[in-house]
């Protein structure tokens, strides 16, 4: 799942619940709940990178830019601090992805190495990565934007 839709979702999950010691865990836990359903992605994210560099970059860049832009719209309309921070901890686990593929891929280490108890559970809850999995995400964006914009304090 792209990062604005973790974040996004961690921002709902504070909007509705508000007590921190209730957003954290459930906005970590979504996590997974959203790696679970079909996303964009690739059952090879190897073999993607080198057949389907322009489609990941693009997606890649469009995330990215909707995170400064939501972020833009936080501040500038005073959202509550659980909003930022249950977006990142929503957000958090892919942290590990980012790791692995700069100590892996670009530092050429051996691809060979264990992965952790976390990241194999991880990966495994993957199972419905497909690159049409984009426009369920895109879907999801709006309701759930539309859902933030209602619980907005």
């Amino acid at each position: 799942m792209t990062g604005i839709n973790h974040m996004v979702t961690g921002a709902v999950i504070a909007g509705a619940v508000q007590q921190p010691v209730l957003v954290l865990p459930l906005a970590f836990a979504s996590h997974f709940m959203l790696d679970s359903m079909p996303h964009f992605g690739f059952k090879n994210w190897d073999k993607a990178r080198r057949k389907q560099k322009r489609l990941i970059n693009g997606v890649i860049t469009i995330d990215v830019a909707l995170i400064v832009l939501m972020l833009i719209l936080f501040v500038s309309q005073g959202a509550p601090t659980l909003f930022y921070v249950a977006g990142f901890v929503a957000f958090s686990p892919d942290l590990a992805w980012v790791y692995q593929f700069i100590v892996n891929r670009q530092l050429e280490l051996s691809e060979d190495k264990p992965h952790s108890r976390f990241n194999e559970f991880h990966e495994r809850i993957q199972s419905r990565e497909r690159p049409s999995g984009i426009y369920i995400e895109a879907v999801y964006l709006i309701l759930v934007g539309i859902v933030l914009i209602k619980l907005w304090p």
